[in-house]
């Protein structure tokens, strides 16, 4: 049995963590040179004491000194601003805020893929080699000006970018340059690039294509030029659901008793991979309905019908269907109207303030097939709805 310096816990069902302030490896039979975990999970079948299942556990992971999460070196810095332009009149106008950050991080948990191959048969426990940079920026400008008792306007404009790269984590050799992920964003896939739809058997016939490839199927692009289409043919496409702009805009006017504001935000740099359950399950997207291949319309955008996952532009990820989810929403408009003093007073009231509202009003964007927000790739997700309000607001 374990030695261990606390109660012995009794184990009910097949999963257990131990605190590290209660389990220290390194003690164990007086034995040197054991990892020190912050929790040790011991798989056990069925209900059992803290006995020879934690120290076969403990010895079949090979052993490191310790295991902190990771560590961070930061170099960024602000700026925080309010602007004079031109004279000291416009300085209460213009406010800036500007922050930018440079981030390493290191000794982040990870397997190693390279050093120790799988062939030597070894679980091997995570360790402190994984490194990423991640750097950018965020700000915010602002402008509000009254150029009157009457009339007030305003405006707010916020916007940051991000980007990281995964600088180690042990990548195993062997991968061509172009699908290797040391240098890449996080996050990010193999792709076969689609280079179109096969019009007739001519065409079919004048490139490298899938064993079984038919007219109306996706183009696979032969990127090593080895005349087959094979898995080295895939890139790595340096995007993900995680966009690295984004950004907002605020608008607002008063007129005397009336005020008026709009609410913009957007997004850039994310994609979406798509890929439908169409077929026995499910119906098409309307646009790939009605502009799909078919003998009759060779000349079509999108490929022929599908089943499922049974065609292999459907089974292989490819860029046909990776989307961009660049965007641009009217996320809120509102107008309203405060009744004059003595109107509200009449009818017992301080302030009186009647109202008009949307929410999720209009949306621009690229993919045009779901939303651009969404990080379903089948679509099967509860929509963001447009919402309309009338309200009165009152203080007494």
């Amino acid at each position: 049995f374990v030695s261990l310096p606390f109660t012995t816990y009794v184990l009910l069902a097949g999963l257990a963590t131990i605190p590290a302030d209660v389990y220290e490896a390194a003690r164990l039979d007086g034995a040197s040179g054991w990892q020190t975990y912050r929790s040790v999970t011991l798989p056990l079948l069925g209900p059992a004491l803290l006995g020879q299942n934690a120290l076969a556990t403990a010895q079949a992971l090979s052993a490191t000194e310790s295991v902190p999460f990771g560590s961070i070196e930061l170099m960024g810095g602000g700026l925080e601003l309010a602007i004079p332009l031109f004279s000291a009149s416009v300085s209460d106008r213009l406010s800036l805020t500007l922050d930018y950050f440079d981030y390493k991080r290191s000794d982040i948990l990870h397997f190693r893929n390279a050093s120790v191959p799988q062939s030597t048969g070894l679980s091997l426990p995570r360790e402190n080699i994984g490194e990423v940079d991640s750097w950018g920026f965020d700000g915010t400008i602002a402008w509000d000006e009254s150029l009157n008792e009457d009339f007030s306007y305003g405006l707010s404009l916020v916007g940051g970018y991000a980007k990281n790269r995964m600088a180690y984590w042990d990548e195993p050799p062997g991968a061509p340059e172009w699908q290797r992920s040391t240098g890449a964003p996080m996050n990010t896939g193999l792709y076969y690039v689609a280079r179109g739809v096969f019009n007739d058997s001519s065409e079919l016939n004048a490139h490298p294509h899938w064993v079984g490839a038919r007219p109306g199927d996706i183009i696979f692009e032969d990127v090593d030029g080895d005349g087959e289409i094979t898995a080295d043919d895939r890139i790595r496409v340096d995007k993900s659901q995680t966009p690295t702009w984004t950004g907002g805009l605020t608008l607002d006017s008063r007129f005397r008793q009336l005020d008026f504001s709009l609410t913009f935000h957007g997004a850039g740099g994310g994609a979406q991979y798509i890929r439908t359950e169409s077929g026995d399950l499910g119906n098409y997207f309307a646009d790939f309905a009605r502009n799909r291949w078919t003998p009759e319309n060779p000349d079509a955008e999108h490929p022929r019908t599908f089943n499922g996952n049974e065609e292999y532009w459907m089974s292989q990820a490819n860029t046909y269907f990776l989307r961009s989810t660049d965007y641009v929403r009217l996320k809120t408009a509102q107008i309203g109207y405060t009744l004059p003093t003595r109107t509200s007073g009449l009818l017992g009231a301080s302030n009186l303030r009647v109202y008009v509202s949307g929410f999720n009003l209009l949306t621009w964007d690229k993919l045009d097939l779901l939303d651009p927000e969404a990080t379903t790739q089948s679509g099967a997700y509860y929509p963001q709805k447009r919402v309309f309000n009338v309200g009165l607001s009152a203080a007494f």
